[in-house]
């Protein structure tokens, strides 16, 4: 069955890479609008596949229309986000790394990225439509701040099975239940194959079959100041693939790749000291596993830290410090180092420098040197 979604939504600008989180609902009253646009200066100044520097951006508009502005039903919203990526691949072209040094690395391609309703009620929320995984799931709050795909979506996710994340979305719904004030439960089933971008140029014609299999994940998660007096959130969650096909050339015909392809994965922010006028000082941790018998990356685990307002008092900008390990089956693991700072120089505009040191890239699946990359990102929001 295939699914078409008449025209095509025009990309002005783009938003940060971070993924917006709905608002409160008190500010759910009027349409809203937002564009901006992210660009990377990428430079490997040593090792990988070879040396070069290069440039890629991302453009975004999002669109946010809650139907009581109409007269229609409160706790209802509807949210559009289109998209587009251009410029070299960095990752893919010359550093030869798995994990991928800048997270909207994509090719060039402009298409709607979401495109949902959701429903509120007092404590639970069901959305329906074009949906990203990693909007919702496997996230950490202090992590957003870097620029390496794998501060995102954990690399076993996203290398392992076709998980609707960026650039590539898929139709699903999830339900958010907030159990307590400070429990919440995740669920959530997508079409287990995203309809490549070769078929569905603009992301507007989506191939539902028996072959693509389902994609479900489950989180919990628990937010607490137990520790320290000061905001901590722990989030634990499993997720599984029941079988994906394949067209196999020597066969001529589709077969299974894999059944039940499955995995866990847990994160931690947590922060350890704020001294009242927004300088603080917040660490995280996040780590997944996945069975070694259909994936190449079985283990991930990562680390970091980041200080609150280095340069500005009131913690507008921020230092992190972190790292990605991504354990392979065939043990040439890689681990990336990046350091990065976040500079607002006004409510529209901001500069991130970022250094990333890549230990023993995997990407090619040839070995390659260690490499230095220098990133400079720059961000403009309307």
């Amino acid at each position: 069955m295939k699914i078409a979604f008449p025209g095509v939504m025009a990309v002005l600008l783009v938003g940060m890479p971070l993924l917006a989180q709905p608002e409160a609902s008190a500010q759910r009253d009027k349409v809203s609008f937002e564009s901006s646009y992210l660009g990377d200066f990428v430079n490997n100044i040593s090792g990988g596949a070879r040396r070069g520097a290069t440039y890629l951006g991302l453009a975004n508009v999002r669109v946010t229309v809650p139907l009581s502005a109409f007269g229609l039903w409160s706790g209802g919203e509807i949210f559009a986000n289109a998209a587009s990526t251009h410029g070299a691949r960095p990752s893919a072209g010359f550093i030869g790394d798995f994990q991928v040094v800048s997270n909207i690395e994509a090719g060039d391609h402009t298409y709607l990225q979401e495109l949902w309703y959701r429903h509120t009620w007092e404590s639970t929320a069901i959305t329906i439509g074009l949906q990203d995984f990693n909007a919702q799931f496997a996230s950490n709050e202090h992590a957003n701040l870097f620029l390496n795909s794998s501060f995102g979506l954990p690399s076993t996710i996203s290398a392992n099975v076709p998980a609707p994340m960026f650039p590539l979305t898929s139709l699903g719904i999830t339900a958010a239940w907030n159990i307590t004030s400070e429990l919440a439960l995740l669920a959530a089933v997508f079409d287990g194959r995203p309809t490549d971008f070769e078929d569905n140029a603009f992301n507007l014609r989506w191939h539902l079959g028996p072959d693509d299999g389902i994609f479900a994940a489950a989180e919990l998660q628990y937010a607490t100041d137990a520790l320290f007096s000061l905001p901590g959130s722990f989030k634990a969650g499993v997720y599984n693939h029941d079988f994906r096909v394949a067209f196999n050339v020597e066969t001529n015909r589709n077969e299974t790749v894999y059944t039940n392809n499955y995995g866990v994965y847990a994160t931690i922010d947590q922060t350890v000291w704020a001294d009242g006028s927004g300088r603080s000082l917040a660490l995280f941790a996040r780590g997944s596993v996945s069975p070694n018998k259909c994936n190449t990356n079985t283990k991930f685990t990562g680390a970091g830290l980041g200080y609150y307002g280095l340069l500005w008092s009131q913690g507008e900008d921020m230092l992190g410090l972190g790292w990605v390990h991504a354990g392979m089956r065939d043990g040439e693991d890689e681990m990336t180092i990046e350091l990065t700072y976040y500079g607002p120089l006004t409510d529209h505009f901001f500069i991130q420098p970022d250094v990333q040191y890549v230990l023993n890239p995997v990407g090619t699946g040839k070995a390659l040197p260690s490499c230095l990359v220098g990133t400079i990102r720059f961000g403009v929001s309307m």
